[in-house]
C-alpha cells in the first residue's frame, strides 16, 4: 500500500471515539448466538463505515473541520485526496467483512440484509442525511429530527437490525431494536448540538459555535433550551421503555447498560445547556 495512504488510515482508525456502534453492533450480534469472530467483523464493518464519514465530513467541501476527537483532521495532514481515498478504502473493507458476515447466514435473509445495508448507508441512509445537512437552511424542531433521522440514526440502526434481521427475531422484538436505534441516534445528535451550541468557533461568534457559522441544522439553535430539554427527556423515556420491553428477553440484557450511559451523557448535557450564556446574541436559526 502506497505509504501515505497507509499512515492515514492507520492514524483514522487509532484516533477512536466511544466505539458506541462498533460495541453496539458486538453485543447484539453475540445477543442473537453469532460466534464472536463473526461479531467482531461486523462491528469492524459498522466501525469502518462510521469512520469514512467522518473523514468526508470533516473535508472542506463539507463541515471544513480542523480538528476530530482532539488530534488534527486527516485531510490537514496528509491532503484531502488522501482523505477521500482512506475513506474509500474503508467503505470497501467495511462492504467485504460485511459480505463475509452475511454468507454465513440462510440465503432466503441475504437479499434482504443487501437491502437493509443500502436504506441505511445510500441514497435513502446517511449519504440522504448528509446531503440533506448541507442543504439546510433553516427550520423547526420537526426539520432538525428529520435529516438527524437520515444523518445519525442509520447506522445505529444496522448495528442493531442486522443481527435481528439475521437471527429471524419475531416482528415484536426488530420492531423495538428499531425503536431503539432511533431513539438512541436522536438522542447523539441532539447531545452533539448542545455541545456544539456550547463551544465558541471565534470571539465573534461566541456562543453560536460551528453549526450556526455553517447554517447546519441544530436543535438548540433551531428551538431553544425549553423545547430541547423537553425533547430529549421524551427521547430519552421513550428509549428506556422500549429497553425495558426487551429486558425480559436475557439476551438483551447488554442494552440496559447502553441505555444508562446514554441517560447520564444527556444529564450532563442538560446541565452544560443551562449554563450556556448567549451574550445578546440571537439564536441563529430563528433570525
Amino acid at each position: 500500500m502506497q505509504r501515505s495512504l497507509r499512515v492515514a488510515i492507520l492514524r483514522s482508525l487509532t484516533n477512536s471515539g466511544s466505539l458506541f456502534r462498533a460495541q453496539l453492533a458486538y453485543g447484539a450480534m453475540v445477543a442473537v448466538g453469532f460466534s464472536t469472530e463473526l461479531a467482531k467483523k461486523f462491528a469492524c464493518a459498522i466501525e469502518y463505515f462510521h469512520i469514512a464519514s467522518l473523514l468526508l465530513d470533516d473535508l472542506p467541501c463539507m463541515d471544513d473541520s480542523r480538528e476530530r476527537r482532539g488530534r488534527i483532521c486527516l485531510h490537514l495532514l496528509h491532503g484531502e485526496p488522501t482523505a477521500i481515498l482512506g475513506s474509500l478504502a474503508l467503505i470497501t473493507r467495511a462492504y467485504a467483512l460485511f459480505g463475509e458476515v452475511s454468507t454465513r447466514i440462510p440465503t432466503r435473509r441475504q437479499t434482504e440484509a443487501c437491502r437493509l445495508l443500502e436504506r441505511c448507508l445510500g441514497s435513502g441512509g446517511i449519504v440522504n442525511g448528509q446531503a440533506e445537512d448541507l442543504a439546510y437552511r433553516t427550520g423547526g424542531r420537526r426539520e432538525v429530527l428529520r435529516i438527524a433521522l437520515g444523518k445519525t440514526v442509520p447506522l445505529i440502526r444496522l448495528a442493531l437490525g442486522f443481527p435481528s434481521l439475521a437471527a429471524n427475531l419475531p416482528a415484536r422484538q426488530r420492531l423495538l431494536l428499531h425503536r431503539i436505534s432511533v431513539y438512541w441516534g436522536l438522542l447523539y445528535q441532539g447531545i452533539d448540538d448542545i455541545h456544539d451550541a456550547s463551544e465558541p468557533v471565534s470571539l465573534v461568534l461566541l456562543a453560536e459555535g460551528r453549526d450556526a457559522h455553517l447554517c447546519r441544522p441544530n436543535l438548540l439553535l433551531a428551538v431553544g433550551r425549553e423545547r430541547t430539554v423537553a425533547s430529549l427527556l421524551r427521547l430519552s423515556a421513550l428509549a428506556r421503555r422500549a429497553v425495558n420491553l426487551l429486558a425480559g428477553d436475557r439476551r438483551f440484557g447488554f442494552l440496559k447498560p447502553v441505555q444508562q450511559a446514554i441517560s447520564e451523557r444527556l444529564a450532563s448535557s442538560l446541565l452544560k445547556v443551562r449554563e450556556i450564556n448567549w451574550h445578546g446574541f440571537s439564536q441563529a436559526h430563528l433570525s
